[in-house]
């Protein structure tokens, strides 16, 4: 973690600065380099984010908030900001909403569009066709508190189901030709394994080799007082 936030300080200026040449005159040739640069160090402080937050976790130093969360609203913004990553890819993402999931609930923010974004761009990443469903919706709801689950289904390549649950060890990935065709170091679910078993859920996944995947969270959350919402 000291490391990553040593790399981290200088690899930021970095990115400033191939940002500030981007908006400078520079040939046709030129803007390429500069945008190549730009999108290598934004994947490499992605991984140092990575690495950070899993050391996190296992120092048992992870802090989480508790503020008003608007899950459906989370769920199409994360989807909205991840679109682009399909460029010309012949896939559309659908988005569906129970609309008996209670207006706000209690919980993290940031560590639910960061279990969210993994999943949704994991699942971009390996569709080449088809579609991406992303469901949220509410499977219980007593004494205040709400128990919900977001499910993202994919038409990719998907996993060898003898491999599924080793997806979630640090490092690990589908095969060893992942990392060359589609990159990534094998963190991002393993981020979202332990971030979702920290807020009192749990994580699981479906799949068959050519024929897409499943993956879904169930977790549990406390309801907005109605006279927190009123005062928010």
């Amino acid at each position: 973690a000291n490391i990553s936030h040593e790399i981290r300080t200088p690899l930021t200026s970095l990115l400033g600065f191939a940002r500030l040449l981007e908006r400078s005159s520079l040939s046709a040739l030129q803007q390429q380099h500069v945008q190549a640069l730009s999108r290598s160090g934004e994947h490499l402080l992605a991984i140092l984010n990575d690495l950070l937050d899993l050391s996190k976790i296992e120092a048992g130093r992870l802090v989480l908030d508790e503020t008003p969360v608007q899950l459906g609203s989370l769920l199409s913004d994360s989807t909205a900001m991840l679109a682009p990553l399909l460029g010309d890819k012949a896939v559309e993402i659908q988005v569906d909403i129970d609309p008996n999931l209670p207006e706000s609930v209690l919980g993290d923010p940031l560590r639910l569009r960061q279990i969210m974004t993994n999943l949704i761009s994991n699942a971009i990443k390996f569709t080449a066709r088809g579609h991406i469903q992303a469901q949220l919706k509410l499977l219980a709801e007593e004494a205040g508190r709400v128990h919900c689950q977001l499910s993202i289904s994919d038409t990719g390549v998907g996993i060898d189901p003898s491999r599924l649950q080793r997806l979630f060890e640090a490092f690990e990935q589908a095969d060893s030709s992942t990392s060359r065709h589609f990159g990534g170091t094998g963190l991002g679910l393993t981020i979202t394994w332990q971030l979702v078993h920290i807020m009192g859920g749990d994580i699981s996944a479906v799949s068959e080799a050519g024929k897409g995947s499943n993956f879904w969270f169930e977790m549990p959350f406390a309801e907005q007082p109605a006279t927190q919402a009123l005062t928010a």
